[in-house]
């Protein structure tokens, strides 16, 4: 790993993104049954990775921490509020030494692949012959929902209990597929509009302006969660 990082640094790149594995720092699916010894061990083997980063004369390079990359099984469609806990925990560990956090990675296609193709883990859809379960209609909504959710109470925890002395960022990731019309025709406009509403703007938009596109709740109806008000201003 040494050798790594030194032709990482003597190569000039100028960031270290790296995910971090819930189920390796946090053993148990939930937080209330942990392993201490397998954290701190794991807790430790992440320190050392850091600690060298850090050690070359000519300056760290900027790590960007990655919280959530595809390692969680099927609980995440309810039990997002797990998420928080184990998000305090790389804060209070790492915090001092990442500047930059990704809470999600490619989230769109996390739901996507997970709960509407089942080609991801955990495998869900409709189709019997592809998958032993799931509901394509609905599932991949409610978990792009709780992904929103989980993203919201981690930034924030962040913003009340680390910003003041970490001075980071949090960011969110979402796999981007930009589309445009065929032609000018009306039907090919109309329809490269909804094409990037969702596949683009069905996370984006409740993190910007708290709510998700209209043609999408227009065309999903009740199959899709709704925001509280507190909601919406948290995102």
């Amino acid at each position: 790993m040494q050798d790594d990082i030194k032709l990482m640094v003597d190569t000039g790149l100028e960031a270290f993104r790296f995910s971090i594995s819930w189920s390796r720092l946090i053993p148990s699916m939930f937080t209330s049954i942990m392993s201490c010894s397998k954290k701190q061990e794991f807790s430790h083997s992440f320190t050392h990775m850091m600690s060298i980063v850090f050690s070359d004369g000519r300056g760290p390079v900027n790590q960007k921490g990655l919280l959530y990359y595809n390692n969680l099984i099927d609980e995440l469609i309810s039990h997002w509020k797990d998420f928080t806990a184990f998000a305090d925990v790389c804060f209070r560990e790492f915090g001092d030494r990442v500047l930059y956090w990704t809470t999600v990675n490619e989230a769109n296609i996390f739901a996507v692949g997970g709960y509407d193709q089942g080609v991801i883990p955990p495998g869900r859809c409709s189709v019997r012959t592809s998958c032993s379960g799931g509901n394509s209609s609905i599932e991949i909504y409610i978990v792009g929902h709780n992904i929103l959710l989980a993203h919201s109470a981690v930034v924030r925890l962040y913003r009340e209990k680390y910003k003041a002395t970490q001075k980071g960022y949090l960011g969110f990731n979402i796999y981007t597929m930009w589309f445009e019309p065929y032609t000018n025709a009306t039907e090919d406009v109309i329809a490269t509009q909804r094409a990037n509403d969702f596949f683009i703007r069905w996370l984006l938009n409740p993190l910007i302006f708290g709510d998700y596109p209209e043609i999408i709740k227009k065309n999903a109806q009740t199959r899709i969660p709704t925001f509280t008000e507190h909601e919406s201003g948290a995102n």
